[in-house]
């Protein structure tokens, strides 16, 4: 799907685009003009897992095997699904500002330009831990805006979980029922 649909479908996607929309309309030909359906509940967690899987750039298999993962884990579900998306070194970088967005984030990361602990890492979906050294290497330092100074950045998970409006309760449901 296109960004600025998916945006006028789901809402502001913070990491997927920078972009906008102020309309009220929903994408379609006509949009209001042709009334909509209450929709199911079905249709509500179906909307909310797709909006957090296109807000970090997700295929549907990465997607499952991290809710999977999340299920494993003794935390809360929802909660062990963000801060495992959140800890993903493409969602850092975005975060942080190396990258406007996710998909800018990949690519620096995967062209080897992002050092972690001092190594070159070139997977995207690398999960950092606390204390991890992040930094973008010293030939890409014109493209922050740090005058030819490498920034390092402390990995930390204590930061606020997401700017994303979302309810991930409704995402784990989706799943449970499947």
């Amino acid at each position: 799907m296109k960004k600025i649909k998916l945006v006028r479908t789901y809402g502001a996607l913070p990491t997927l685009t920078k972009k906008r929309t102020d309309r009220k309309n929903p994408p379609g030909q006509h949009g209001v003009a042709k009334q909509r359906k209450k929709q199911s509940q079905y249709g509500i967690r179906l909307a909310e897992k797709q909006k957090v899987r296109y807000n970090y750039a997700l295929s549907e298999r990465q997607f499952v095997r991290y809710v999977e993962k999340a299920k494993r884990s003794k935390q809360l579900t929802g909660h062990a699904l963000l801060q495992l998306l959140e800890n993903r070194l493409d969602s850092y970088v975005c975060r942080e500002g190396f990258a406007s967005t996710i998909l800018a984030a990949r690519q620096l990361i995967s062209h080897k330009h992002i050092l972690v602990n001092g190594k070159v890492l070139n997977i995207p979906s690398y999960q950092c831990q606390n204390g991890d050294e992040i930094e973008i290497k010293q030939s890409m330092t014109h493209m922050t805006g740090s005058k030819g100074k490498s920034q390092v950045i402390r990995f930390e998970t204590n930061r606020p979980q997401i700017e994303l409006d979302v309810k991930e309760r409704l995402v784990v449901e989706y799943y449970s029922r499947k």
